[in-house]
């Protein structure tokens, strides 16, 4: 898992290693400007497949981004669903549970965002979220009882993959994404917002508070994708310290994932439409 390719996780493993799958790596691409030129032709095919998907209309795609604070996600977003028609993508953020959240089972926040057939859905962060600051946090954010449940973790990660399997069953692609950095970019990166005034704004005091927890996530996330890969929703791990290489590499599996479906221009409603005189 050191070399220069993505690592895709599609089955339930034993144990996963983060340290030693590189963030840094460039899996082959050519080069910042070259792999720039090809992302635009991506997200452009995307723009494309998107208006198809929606004529289309059996399927649906959740594109799912997970990652360390700073790893990419928002701008991400902005360059892979740059040529998308704004009414067809709707993206939602899920952060730490709300209080009211708490008071229903962890996925009960989830289903309104899930897309319809013939949409995008990009969610920034995710469902997975319960299974990662929840779990780092814990004794904060899980009622006590469930503090006491000796298998909550083993039982979310299965309410996961039933949920993505139904997705799937249902039509909806899911396109999992761990955007993957090391703890050195994300001090630089960090650093960066504190120099440019025009940055200032993303700073906040959790981005200091949670630096204390990065092996801690570190683990969460393992186990996580360790056991939460699957066939029909497995995890792309992305490397992500050069942004270019991984807006290109999620670009490239969002554009020939949707190629892949087939999709089809549905017939007119009524034949007679097409050569009615006006």
């Amino acid at each position: 898992m050191a070399d220069d390719s993505v690592v895709i996780i599609n089955k339930s493993l034993p144990r996963l290693d983060l340290s030693k799958i590189k963030t840094n790596a460039t899996c082959g691409l050519p080069g910042k400007p070259k792999t720039e030129a090809l992302t635009e032709t991506y997200t452009q095919r995307i723009g494309a497949l998107q208006e198809l998907l929606f004529t289309d209309g059996r399927r649906g795609v959740l594109v799912i981004l997970q990652g360390m604070d700073t790893a990419g996600k928002d701008g991400t977003i902005r360059h892979v669903f740059d040529h998308v028609n704004p009414a067809g993508v709707r993206v939602t953020s899920f952060g730490k549970p709300s209080s009211a959240e708490q008071a229903h089972d962890f996925l009960w926040r989830i289903y309104p965002a899930v897309p319809a057939r013939g949409q995008i859905g990009v969610f920034n962060r995710s469902h997975y979220e319960d299974v990662l600051i929840v779990r780092v946090h814990a004794g904060k954010l899980l009622p006590e009882y469930l503090q006491r449940e000796k298998h909550l973790w083993a039982n979310r990660y299965a309410s996961i993959n039933a949920f993505e399997r139904h997705l799937t069953e249902a039509g909806i692609c899911v396109l999992k994404f761990f955007l993957h950095i090391s703890q050195e970019e994300q001090t630089s990166r960090l650093m960066k917002r504190q120099k440019s005034p025009d940055k200032h704004w993303k700073l906040s005091e959790d981005d200091f508070a949670e630096r204390k927890f990065w092996h801690d996530y570190q683990n969460a996330y393992e186990q996580m994708l360790a056991n939460t890969g699957t066939a029909t929703a497995p995890w792309h791990i992305i490397p992500m310290d050069h942004k270019w290489v991984g807006r290109a590499l999620i670009a490239k599996t969002i554009m020939e994932t949707m190629e892949n479906m087939k999709l089809k221009v549905r017939p007119a409603s009524d034949p007679a439409l097409i050569t009615r005189k006006l």
